[in-house]
């Protein structure tokens, strides 16, 4: 028996009644068994943890999975995530998705003692890892300790894939890294030492490369000032200080570029890329916000207005920022990533967390509920 569109009881015969269920039946047992074409299809159009679920429904789907030719090599979010190593598996890196506020363990076979995150992008981090101290006798037979290279790769969480990238003889710290991307994939990695106020030095190599080439520039009309971040755009390296100066190297004709400072004593400034240019986000007492945009052309800063930077959200740590397209005006706050004395222009306290804080009307809330370590770090795995 069947209802009509009118309300009123049709009647059905047993036989097709029975075929019907028969017909049920049948493609419940079979939708294990999609053509894997059919399930590529669908995973094109999912993010990767949800193609990971997809993955666990059963064998067939999980071999589909493996074996999908569009390498799923980003999360298919739009926000940056947190991620940080576990304290008792350090060769597992837990990462949290800020958009849906779920939590995520990913083995990662070379991350250990000595290894971290110095930059991330569209998927790919860029991870150096310490290799101790080598101890020898001089010619004297007195014991002297040197320091071994440093190892540098890339590596995707989702495919797993690994690029090589050469080693850092005689590595100078501090230096932070970063790298611009073609069609997904890293293309120029860029480190930069900046231990010497009077002098930034840069080491530039593609994945595969067995050396890194050296570039040098000591003419800045000021000293640079600590580290405020490392873009790469196209064939340009973006070099922030912490007192918002910007020097720029063109990777093509190996010229230097020097932008005079942005923000006074009383202001912070935090570079971010966004839609394929340099952004900057100025903050002053927490409470008075502005914003800037590179004139590549000109060479100079142009100052955003409110409507132009609606919907565009910050993500602070101490070494990271993002700027990512979502609703509202608001500053993601990793303060786990602080020390005391820190340059970050806000710190609560020692515990971990992320706090949100709206520029719009000043309102603050934590977002994470649970204790973060001391590690944690926002990666762009979008």
């Amino acid at each position: 028996m069947t209802m009509t569109n009118a309300g009123y009881i049709s009647s059905e015969t047993a036989e097709e009644f029975n075929d019907k269920k028969d017909h049920s039946l049948t493609a419940e047992e079979n939708w294990s068994e999609l053509p894997h074409l059919l399930l590529w299809m669908i995973m094109e159009h999912l993010d990767f943890v949800d193609n990971l679920r997809l993955a666990a429904v059963c064998h067939n789907w999980s071999f589909a999975f493996a074996n999908c030719p569009k390498k799923l090599q980003s999360a298919g979010d739009t926000l940056p995530w947190v991620m940080y190593p576990r304290n008792s598996e350090r060769s597992k890196l837990v990462f949290i998705s800020v958009s849906k506020k779920e939590k995520y363990t990913i083995k990662l076979p070379n991350f250990f003692n000595g290894t971290k995150s110095i930059y991330s992008k569209q998927g790919w981090l860029l991870l150096q890892r310490r290799n101790g101290l080598r101890w020898f006798k001089d010619s004297l037979q007195r014991i002297k300790a040197e320091r071994l290279p440093d190892s540098v790769f890339l590596y995707n969480p989702f495919t797993k894939t690994e690029l090589e990238m050469p080693d850092i003889v005689k590595p100078k710290d501090p230096y932070a890294g970063s790298f611009s991307t073609f069609d997904g994939y890293p293309h120029y990695v860029v480190l930069l030492e900046y231990n010497d106020p009077t002098q930034i030095t840069l080491q530039i190599a593609k994945p595969g490369d067995k050396a890194w080439v050296k570039y040098s520039y000591n003419g800045q009309s000021m000293p640079y000032s600590g580290f405020g971040g490392l873009h790469v755009l196209g064939v340009h390296v973006y070099c922030f200080s912490a007192t918002g100066g910007m020097i720029i190297f063109n990777m093509r004709d190996q010229t230097w570029t020097e932008l005079p400072d942005l923000a006074s004593r009383f202001e912070l400034s935090y570079m971010g890329e966004h839609e394929g240019e340099v952004v900057i986000l100025q903050v002053r007492n927490l409470s008075s916000f502005r914003f800037f945009r590179l004139n590549n052309a000109q060479n100079a800063w142009e100052e955003l207005n409110i409507n132009e930077v609606k919907n565009l959200n910050w993500f602070l740590g101490r070494y990271t920022c993002f700027s990512a397209k979502s609703f509202g005006m608001k500053i993601y706050h990793l303060y786990g990533e602080l020390e005391p004395n820190d340059r970050l222009f806000y710190l609560n306290d020692q515990s971990c967390g992320v706090d949100v804080i709206d520029m719009m009307d000043g309102n603050t809330q934590n977002l994470i509920p649970y204790v973060l370590p001391s590690t944690a770090t926002w990666v762009h795995m979008a």
